[in-house]
């Protein structure tokens, strides 16, 4: 089965059976999370206005990189977990992703098919280049979160909802002249662009059976691009703080 699938079917059913009275002791979910932010010669990747008008580098750090690890299992696969990885990076290159599921999948004990790797699309963080020095510096703090994650898991309930969250807009917008990209309102005042097509923001929540700890794991279609192109520092945007 698709991994994501697998991940979105194993906790909304359980939500559901939860939902109807109906226990289930099967769902275990495990959490750790590292800071990965780069030293001052790294510069932030999302804009091409950097590499045109500002110094290579950053200033410092506005506020912390993180890399988390989810580790979620059931009774049938209690040795099988599936993990979720999420960098506050822009982007992930394939020769990455194909390299570090191997490497988290061998450090928690699982197939790389039920490793997902996703980024929070910030653009106030590194390029991960394949090979460089960043990845190497941030390579062991990040499988010892995998492991501390896998490590430590804890019997779960889980709970969804979904509710509109207006925070975004289509950058496609239909003009007499055709589609023309909006990537600015401010910068484009002859476009209009419409709201997202879906604004719906998603959040399940992992609450520890008979325990204090609970897991939030949410998702929304929107550029995290609050600090802007010109804005050299290191940052996770808004999904960080979130």
């Amino acid at each position: 089965m698709n991994t994501l699938r697998y991940l979105i079917c194993l906790a909304v059913t359980h939500a559901a059976l939860v939902a109807q009275g109906v226990p289930w002791q099967g769902l275990r979910a495990g959490y750790a999370e590292v800071e990965i932010s780069p030293g001052g010669a790294e510069t932030p990747f999302g804009y091409g206005f950097r590499g045109e008008k500002t110094p290579p580098g950053n200033p410092g750090v506005h506020d912390p990189l993180r890399f988390r690890a989810l580790a979620l299992s059931d009774a049938d696969n209690p040795r099988q977990p599936v993990i979720l990885a999420s960098f506050d990076l822009c982007v992930i290159p394939n020769e990455m992703a194909e390299k570090w599921r191997v490497l988290i999948a061998e450090r928690a004990g699982t197939s790389v098919e039920r490793v997902i790797l996703t980024a929070t699309h910030t653009h106030s963080g590194p390029y991960p280049e394949p090979g460089g020095s960043y990845l190497a510096e941030i390579l062991e703090n990040v499988l010892g979160s995998v492991g501390r994650a896998t490590a430590n898991t804890y019997p779960v309930r889980a709970s969804y909802q979904a509710a509109p969250l207006g925070l975004a807009y289509d950058r496609r917008v239909r003009t007499a002249e055709g589609i023309k990209m909006c990537w600015n309102p401010q910068i484009s005042e002859s476009l209009s662009p419409m709201p997202a097509v879906d604004p719906t923001c998603s959040v399940l929540i992992l609450r520890q059976v008979n325990g204090p700890r609970q897991f939030v794991l949410w998702s929304h279609g929107t550029h995290p691009v609050v600090l802007g192109r010109t804005s050299p520092w290191i940052s996770a945007d808004f999904p960080g703080r979130a």
